[in-house]
């Protein structure tokens, strides 16, 4: 097998197994508040999201602002469905490339007969 192709399949290798971590830790997500200009903004909540492909957390498990005179920056754990794609998306890319390289280039160079 050529050199360079073995370093690109244990690069695939490792980029596949971080997509796998990352996919698999659990992920918090901070949303800061809508405050109008001039004022003084309150601490932004932390909202536990749960693992990427697990079960959303439920309810009891966030945490509910205190201070309700101003409104939440965006919806908690709104970004779960692009970071599924994002992860699918790499898984995919991955295994496809590890495929072509590992079934697309020969082993060794067909040898040609000397012509005399």
């Amino acid at each position: 097998m050529q050199s360079w192709r073995r370093y690109t399949i244990l690069g695939l290798v490792a980029f596949l197994v971080g997509v796998a971590i990352w996919a698999s830790m659990s992920w918090t997500d901070t949303i800061n508040y809508d405050v109008p200009k001039g004022q003084a903004a309150p601490a932004p909540v932390k909202v536990d999201c749960g693992h990427l492909f697990g079960s959303r957390p439920s309810t009891a498990t966030r945490v509910v602002p205190a201070n309700t005179n101003y409104k939440l920056s965006h919806t908690p754990c709104d970004g779960r469905t692009s970071r599924q794609v994002l992860a699918i998306g790499d898984g995919v890319l991955g295994v496809v490339a590890l495929i072509v390289l590992v079934t697309r280039f020969p082993a060794r160079r067909p040898e040609v007969p000397a012509t005399s």
